[in-house]
């Protein structure tokens, strides 16, 4: 019998496996031929396109990778809020400002407001700063100890385009993060078909083909898969509250396109480029080719056809905007493991929510990067999510 059985191999489930590993009789189940979920490379010509993730936020994983395998660069925007100086220091100018934000912010420290409630006072209070990078400025606020707002989950806002701070641009394969974590017992082309609770222990039952089950018993599960295969399948198996949270959440990209250009033609700057209304993120993936990614948040599909200058130019100049040689694509919501990127909020999700799907029920635990405050959406909250097991 394994203590703990961790359903999904994506970075949650790695590092849930990873940092019990040490303590606990652990196995990983995966549904597919690999690991990784949706950190996906794949080899192009001399590069690696990356489908998936293409650089770091936190440097909670940058230990993960090879120093020759990153380069930092500066997220550049001229309709940003300019926050710090090239030094990574609070500018003066914005000095003032940002302390009248401080006291707007105190206003809800004792009130139930989610961040998206006081983030929508403040766009309408400070209309020149629309593009205001909430994560930059939390940063700073935790820096000056407003402990109330640590605690708010950062990650719903519909502000911006860009922020000013520092990432770290993975140059090579992104899925060579998971070669220092991958040191546990896992089994590959498992699919989970049911599971039978045995009231104190639980059989796990994977579907190798039409006719062979194989079984697995465990003390305890996590759950480390994509909240929409979640929702399909196992919301038997969570308390109704948890369901209800877990309803708020969806996933958001439907599918990525790797653009490759004979010519590096943009800011090569820039991390990325988003408008909320335009629902396209577009990626700067020159530090791996001469590669511009596109993601896709709208509701319908875009074919391999499609005139991708009309979408570049809601972000450049249609008079640069060159022709794209090579047009590479990978649609998250066919995958039927994944069905869908990173997580966002359909609805209003507060602080309580988010720990009361932190907080385990019948040994049943859930890990992924929509349950972390203030790294949603990224790898390094997935790793974060599975970081917490260290702990048991």
């Amino acid at each position: 019998m394994y203590d703990y059985i961790i359903i999904g191999g994506g970075m949650a489930g790695i590092s849930s496996a990873y940092h019990l590993n040490k303590k606990y009789k652990i196995l990983l189940l995966e549904a597919t031929d690999k690991l990784g979920g949706r950190i996906l490379s794949e080899k192009y010509k001399n590069n690696f396109i990356n489908y998936g993730p293409q650089w770091i936020q936190y440097d909670n994983i940058k230990h993960l990778f090879k120093r020759v395998d990153i380069v930092k660069k500066n997220a550049i925007n001229k309709n940003s809020f300019e926050m710090f100086d090239k030094n990574q220091q609070i500018t003066d100018k914005q000095k003032n400002l940002i302390i009248s934000i401080i006291k707007h912010f105190k206003k809800y420290s004792n009130q139930d407001k989610t961040t998206y409630d006081v983030m929508l006072s403040i766009k309408n209070k400070y209309k020149k700063y629309q593009d205001l990078d909430l994560k930059l400025l939390n940063q700073f606020l935790i820096n000056y100890d407003c402990k109330d707002l640590k605690k708010q989950h950062i990650s719903i806002y519909k502000f911006g385009s860009e922020y000013t701070s520092c990432s770290y641009y993975v140059k090579n394969n992104y899925s060579d993060v998971l070669n220092k974590l991958v040191t546990f017992n896992y089994k590959l082309n498992h699919p989970v078909h049911n599971i039978i609770d045995n009231n104190g222990s639980f059989d796990i039952l994977c579907k190798l083909n039409r006719s062979s089950i194989k079984k697995f018993t465990c003390k305890h599960i996590i759950f480390a898969i994509p909240i929409s295969i979640l929702k399909q399948n196992f919301l038997d198996f969570l308390p109704t509250y948890k369901n209800n949270i877990l309803k708020k959440m969806e996933l958001c990209s439907l599918e990525c396109f790797a653009l490759v250009f004979k010519n590096v033609w943009w800011n090569t700057k820039t991390t990325y480029w988003y408008n909320v209304q335009k629902k396209y993120l577009v990626i700067n993936g020159s530090d791996n080719g001469k590669v511009l990614y596109i993601h896709n948040f709208t509701n319908k599909s875009i074919k391999l056809n499609t005139n991708f200058t009309n979408i570049l130019s809601n972000y450049f100049d249609p008079d640069i905007i060159e022709k794209p040689t090579k047009i590479l694509k990978k649609n998250w919501t066919q995958d039927k493991y994944i069905q869908g990127s990173w997580v966002y909020f359909k609805n209003k999700i507060t602080q309580s929510d988010i720990k009361s799907l932190i907080k385990p029920h019948n040994n049943i635990y859930l890990a992924g990067e929509y349950l972390t405050f203030d790294k949603i959406g990224t790898v390094s909250g997935a790793f974060e999510s599975g970081k917490r097991f260290k702990l048991l």
